[in-house]
């Protein structure tokens, strides 16, 4: 059931970031004749990250840095690595974060365009 809701949104955030071409600049998708802007979709990603933190986690939440996620890779790097695991390249640490970015953002944008679109059906 989780994955038909899941397959079930993901549909829609596509269609409806597809409908029309005319979202403004400050906007990452449109539903019917409602923006979300990129200043919502920013706090949001932000709340996701916060709530993917683990349990009792006390480094502040950060949303990976795109495009080219330099300080997410860097602060990768600095973590400890478990004892006997091999070093990760930069490049893999790069790929880990861009990952994690397009997970946080698919997660966000299925959540504001499948909550405004209730919104408007209400």
């Amino acid at each position: 059931m989780r994955k038909l809701l899941l397959l079930s949104l993901s549909a829609l955030a596509l269609v409806a970031a597809g409908c029309g071409n005319d979202v403004p600049t400050n906007g990452v998708a449109k539903v019917g004749d409602t923006v979300i802007t990129k200043a919502s979709f920013d706090h949001w990603l932000g709340a996701a990250a916060k709530g993917q933190q683990a349990p009792g986690q006390t480094a502040a939440a950060t949303v990976p840095d795109a495009p080219k996620f330099t300080k997410c890779a860097a602060a990768k790097a600095q973590q400890k690595l478990p004892k006997g695991a091999p070093k990760p390249t930069p490049k893999q640490l790069t790929d880990q974060c861009k990952q994690e970015y397009d997970g946080l953002k698919d997660q966000v944008l299925q959540f504001l365009i499948s909550s405004e679109w209730i919104q408007q059906e209400a």
